[in-house]
C-alpha cells in the first residue's frame, strides 16, 4: 500500500486542491451537491463546496423532510436547492459532482447512484 501511494505524484489531495483544480478553466466552476447534511458536514466539510472560489454548491440532499431545504437557505448566495428524495436531487439542472457524506452503511447504494446518473463523486471516508 505505501509504494502505491507513494508512486502517485499528488497523493493526497486535499478537498481544496480538488476544487481548485478548476482554475485550469477560470470560466467554469464546479457545481456541487451534497447528500447527507450531519454535524460535520454542515460544520467543517460542507463550507468549502460554497467557499471556493470555482465551486457553487447548488443543491442539498437530506431523507428528513424540510431539512435540506432548511441548510439550502444558509448557503451565501442564494443557489442551493434543498431536496428530500434522491432522484430529484440527481437530477438538478447543472449538478457535476455530488459529496456523498451519508452514514458509510449507504456510501455503495448512494454512489453507484450517483454514478448511474453520470456524475461525478466524492465519498466521504
Amino acid at each position: 500500500r505505501r509504494s502505491f501511494f507513494s508512486a502517485v505524484p499528488f497523493f493526497p489531495l486535499t478537498l481544496r486542491d480538488m476544487i481548485t483544480a478548476a482554475d485550469t478553466k477560470p470560466a467554469e466552476r464546479v457545481r456541487w451537491g451534497i447528500v447527507g447534511l450531519g454535524d460535520v458536514c454542515r460544520k467543517k466539510s460542507g463550507p468549502p463546496f460554497y467557499k471556493c472560489s470555482n465551486s457553487e454548491l447548488v443543491a442539498a440532499c437530506r431523507r428528513t423532510p424540510g431539512a435540506a431545504a432548511a441548510f439550502a437557505r444558509t448557503v451565501p448566495g442564494g443557489t442551493c436547492t434543498g431536496y428530500d428524495d434522491l432522484d430529484a436531487f440527481l437530477s438538478h439542472p447543472g449538478l457535476d459532482a455530488v459529496y456523498v457524506a451519508t452514514p458509510p452503511g449507504s456510501h455503495l447504494e448512494v454512489a453507484r447512484r450517483v454514478a448511474a446518473a453520470g456524475k461525478h463523486a466524492y465519498v466521504e471516508k
